[in-house]
């Protein structure tokens, strides 16, 4: 049981070191936006616009946790476990956040969402919400 206690105390000091260093945050911030911007460019590609929309929801987010994977990965000052294993969360929750961002956005100006969207006309939210 001292193990798990020991464990968790060590991944809440290399939590803190990461949000203490401006060199991890970076990594982490990076990793989201190139994650964010690789995915958006990726989107509008003709061949992935063919696709079944679950098809291209799964493609974009694969190629989401890729690019924050491998971003954090390389910019992550810490040995290789807490790297790997920051490099997978961000990798998986860069669809999530940039989803969660992207509808508090046309929540609040709506006007922003035929500009943006990769599917003008088609509303992605619900306005009631």
């Amino acid at each position: 049981m001292n193990e798990y206690i020991d464990l968790i105390e060590h991944a809440m000091h290399v939590l803190n070191d990461f949000l203490s260093t401006p060199t991890g945050l970076r990594a982490l911030v990076f990793g989201l936006v190139l994650s964010w911007l690789g995915t958006q460019l990726i989107k509008f590609a003709p061949t992935i616009q063919q696709l079944a929309d679950r098809d291209n929801r799964l493609g974009v987010r694969a190629i989401a946790f890729a690019i924050g994977f491998i971003t954090v990965l390389a910019l992550w000052p810490a040995p290789w476990a807490p790297r790997i294993g920051l490099a997978c969360i961000v990798g998986l929750a860069s669809p999530l956040i940039y989803k969660v961002l992207v509808l508090g956005a046309y929540h609040f100006a709506p006007w922003l969402e035929p500009k943006l969207s990769g599917k003008p006309g088609e509303p992605t939210h619900d306005p009631e919400l």
